[in-house]
């Protein structure tokens, strides 16, 4: 039986995307556990508390 092996995030990027006078905001974030990916999205929560999803 051979190894898993995954891809992951090189790095963090960040992308912005209108649609229909909507701007759709994509950031990718290598994270390490599920507390760390938390903490992002809380982070995302905080710099566009205006949003509507994250």
């Amino acid at each position: 039986m051979s190894p898993t092996s995954y891809r992951t995030i090189a790095r963090t990027t960040e992308a912005d995307l209108e649609l229909k006078r909507s701007i759709f905001r994509c950031r990718v974030e290598h994270v390490v556990d599920e507390a760390a990916a938390r903490a992002v999205i809380e982070q995302a929560r905080t710099e566009h508390w205006d949003a509507r999803h994250h």
